[in-house]
């Protein structure tokens, strides 16, 4: 297993290691498996809110230093490629680069409008994604100490949003969160305080979403200590 910091991330290093399964039909979208392990390290990142339960999936939202969010973009640009060439194998359909871009959300977004409700109003588009992909027939529609220090974080508003893997059977996160002196935590994952605290944490590209009117890339936080 290879582990990039992002900071070292470039197009030469992932370009050909980024390998997509086939197209799966979920109840109102499409996933498709990333087939490589691709692992990135984050240091320096921060937390603006705890771990959040969305349409049955535990999340976190990590806030990121703003000299991260080119390198997440050679990730965006290479996926928007890939798709573009891929569709047409995945759907037997074109699709007009012009619409990917359109569609395509950036995995690195501004925190405060990811927390707002930003989606988009489908009267407002003239295409959807599920035209190219489906036939007429488909009906899916800390209190910081230093006041240096505080100011920093509160100007890192770029965030991502990341799944984190879920074991059924002891109804926890599936993840090793470790706290600053390196002792593994074993709460739950809703009693776990990471809102004010600092981390470093490990990101997997788990896959990629296509939806009606969007599309992005998914990634799973893997592995976390909290500073």
């Amino acid at each position: 297993m290879s582990v990039y910091k992002i900071s070292e991330i470039d197009e030469n290093k992932i370009k050909d290691k980024i390998k997509f399964g086939k197209p799966c039909l979920k109840i109102n979208h499409y996933f498709i498996n990333c087939d490589s392990d691709i692992f990135v390290q984050l240091d320096n990142v921060y937390f603006k809110q705890n771990f959040q339960k969305i349409d049955g999936k535990i999340t976190a939202t990590i806030n990121i230093n703003e000299s991260f969010e080119k390198n997440f973009l050679i990730f965006d640009n290479f996926i928007i490629n890939l798709v573009n060439d891929m569709f047409p194998l995945w759907f037997n359909k074109e699709i007009d680069m012009d619409d990917l871009l359109e569609y395509y959300i950036p995995t690195v977004t501004d925190y405060y409008e990811n927390t707002e409700n930003t989606e988009r109003n489908e009267q407002e588009v003239t295409s959807d994604l599920f035209s190219y992909t489906s036939s007429e027939d488909d009906d899916y529609e800390k209190n910081e100490e230093n006041e240096e220090n505080e100011e920093n974080k509160n100007d890192m508003e770029l965030s991502m949003s990341c799944e984190i893997p879920y074991n059924y059977e002891e109804s926890d996160l599936d993840i090793m969160i470790f706290d600053s002196s390196n002792n593994l935590i074993e709460e739950l994952w809703n009693n776990i305080e990471l809102m004010g605290k600092d981390g470093i944490c490990i990101v997997k590209l788990s896959g990629l979403k296509i939806e009606k009117t969007k599309f992005h890339s998914v990634w799973e936080l893997v592995q976390l200590k909290i500073c």
